[in-house]
């Protein structure tokens, strides 16, 4: 017997099988498609209920709060957010709840038949569910399934028919129910709407956050006084004012002391010449001898009490300007009880004039050289004194600048209790309208599609089916046939029998239908 090999099927192949088989296929299409019409009938009718809801910008997307910062970001949406919100419609606890608000039986009750053709109907539909709970039954008993309660059956039911889908480039969530009932479809979308906008609430609510932000902004505000008193406490013990003021203050008098200074150094530059020009005048004279003597008031008290009544009249002027306790009068008070002493210690009275055997000048000389020397001293001790005040000077500016460190920084420290406090108290001022607007139950949630039920029922897809079972006829049954001439061991060419054969085609006979 020839070896028998199987070969793709060509075009002529399969029409030659549509041909011989065209009434098979035909008959088992029209069938499939009865069939289906047949069935159309006894499936229940279920209807699409669908609602719209609409999430605005508000409350829900503020960002949380940060503490030490004054930057507060605008409130933001991102699609997380509403893809989020869809899977709080369809979630598990949210159907649950639905259910128990209904109860188990308002979503099993089935609508009792009227008249004869719904009595058949609900006997066909009677007797599917009676197989399907036996099918059920079976499968629960080899441990492929799990018996679940009526409930448990209720709210799988829902989830699978129940659809929460965000609109794409848009802040909408379209919700889709099937129900076989319109009315009691809207009363159970109404009722998950309800259940939704109070569970987006409470999704949203941060539990103890007002009575946190209210210790929060008690110790602020407790911090902040804390560092308000530190900051007076520390300002009159350090005796500041104003910083800016008494730095000013100070490097005006150290510079008009430097100045001084300056002037006291040349000064006493140019009388300490003097005084050794007058020193080599009188080195360099003949020995004197006294022969009349004339007293006079002494021109040294004179020219000290000239100075002292020029001194107490400058030292007047300073006291309209600084303070009774400002360094520069201190400094001058000095200087002039310093005159008042050199006063105290020259003779009221001196020599007018002397006959002497010798020059008379050297008389002048000698008086111009006490002068000089008194001089010297009192700008010697000027020059000490202004010495030690600028040193005084140059410690209070460092002193100052030290307790303007301290100062910037606990004013930095306030500053950053102070904005932390702000910050905390608007927040607190936030959770409490957030708490408000919770408790009166209003969102960012708004329902733009009431629930409506389709005026013609969804499912079953008459259509869909029919042209379905249509297809699936035709493709089925010319399917079935080339199947079967495809493992029938035949030979459909010439050349796959001239193949097998290992002989050539001498002749072919043409098919004789009978």
């Amino acid at each position: 017997m020839p070896r028998v090999t199987f070969s793709s099927p060509g075009l002529d192949w399969l029409m030659v099988i549509l041909l011989r088989r065209w009434r098979w296929i035909l008959a088992s299409t029209l069938l499939a498609a009865a069939g289906v019409l047949l069935a159309l009938p006894f499936l229940t009718k279920q209807y699409e209920i669908s609602a719209a809801l609409l999430f605005k910008l508000g409350r829900e997307q503020a960002p949380p709060s940060v503490s030490g910062t004054s930057s507060v970001s605008a409130p933001f949406k991102r699609t997380e957010d509403i893809t989020s919100e869809a899977e709080i419609i369809t979630s598990q606890a949210l159907v649950e709840n639905l259910v128990n608000a209904f109860g188990t039986d308002y979503f099993l009750a089935r609508k009792p038949p009227e008249t004869i053709w719904e009595h058949i109907k609900y006997a066909a539909r009677a007797v599917v569910r009676g197989i399907r709970e036996a099918i059920g039954e079976l499968m629960i008993l080899v441990g492929l399934e799990k018996r679940l309660t009526p409930f448990e059956n209720v709210v799988s039911m829902l989830q699978g028919v129940l659809k929460a889908e965000a609109v794409k480039r848009a802040d909408v969530i379209e919700i889709k129910l099937l129900m076989a009932d319109q009315q009691a479809g809207v009363d159970v979308m109404n009722k998950l709407i309800e259940l939704y906008l109070a569970e987006h609430i409470r999704a949203f609510q941060t539990p103890g956050a007002t009575r946190f932000l209210q210790e929060r902004v008690s110790v602020l505000k407790d911090e902040l006084a804390s560092l308000e008193a530190q900051r007076r406490e520390f300002s009159h013990q350090a005796s500041l004012w104003d910083l800016d003021e008494q730095r000013k203050s100070l490097l005006l008098q150290q510079r008009e002391l430097r100045q001084a200074l300056a002037r006291s150094t040349e000064d006493m530059s140019r009388v300490a010449a003097e005084i050794q020009q007058a020193q080599q005048a009188l080195s360099g004279g003949p020995a004197e001898q006294r022969v009349a003597r004339v007293e006079q008031s002494n021109p040294v008290a004179q020219s000290l009490q000239q100075r002292i009544v020029e001194q107490r009249a400058r030292l007047e002027r300073l006291r309209l300007v600084f303070g009774a306790d400002s360094r520069r009068i201190v400094d001058e008070e000095a200087e002039l009880a310093q005159l008042e002493k050199l006063l105290a210690s020259q003779a009221k009275s001196v020599t007018q004039n002397e006959t002497f055997q010798t020059s008379a000048g050297w008389h002048e000389a000698e008086r111009s050289l006490v002068e000089r020397r008194t001089r010297l001293a009192g700008l010697q001790a000027q020059e000490q004194r202004q010495r030690e005040q600028d040193q005084r000077l140059v410690a209070e500016l460092v002193r100052l600048d030290k307790s303007a460190e301290q100062s910037r920084r606990i004013a930095r420290e306030i500053a950053l209790a102070e904005q932390n406090y702000q910050l905390y108290a608007r927040r607190l001022e936030e959770a409490r309208i957030s708490d408000a607007l919770d408790k009166a139950e209003i969102s960012n949630v708004s329902v733009i599609g009431r629930p409506t039920a389709s005026i013609s029922p969804t499912r079953p897809r008459a259509k869909l089916l029919f042209f379905g079972a249509l297809g699936a006829g035709l493709l089925g049954s010319f399917g079935f046939f080339v199947l079967g001439h495809a493992l029938r061991p035949t030979v459909h060419s010439r050349e796959k029998a001239a193949a097998i054969l290992g002989a050539p085609v001498l002749a072919r006979l043409p098919e004789v239908r009978t």
